[in-house]
């Protein structure tokens, strides 16, 4: 039952990699920020959402830490995501962050 959720998340990581590359090609700003407002409902009711239901059904704390480490790994993406929306340049900005 657990591996249901795994799996929605994987589908939803999919959809946001899609998502930013919309937000990349896009050419006018009505675009770009309705993929943006995609991203922010794909990782809460998605990725997030989806993972925190598979904790609830693990068993054993190894597997739950792991978890709790991919959840707060997606949270960091999401800021660094959420940073690109201030920026005039997108692609610019992701260069300077690296």
């Amino acid at each position: 039952m657990g591996l249901y959720y795994v799996k929605d998340a994987q589908f939803n990581i999919i959809k946001a990699q899609r998502a930013e590359k919309n937000v990349l090609i896009a050419k006018i700003k009505e675009e770009k920020m309705q993929h943006i407002m995609h991203l922010d409902e794909i990782y809460e009711d998605g990725i997030i959402k989806n993972l925190n239901i598979y904790i609830e059904h693990l068993i054993g704390e190894e597997n739950e830490s792991k978890v709790e480490d991919l959840i707060k790994r997606v949270n960091e993406v999401k800021i660094i995501q959420k940073s690109f929306r201030n920026l005039k340049n997108p692609i610019r900005g992701l260069i300077n962050l690296i």
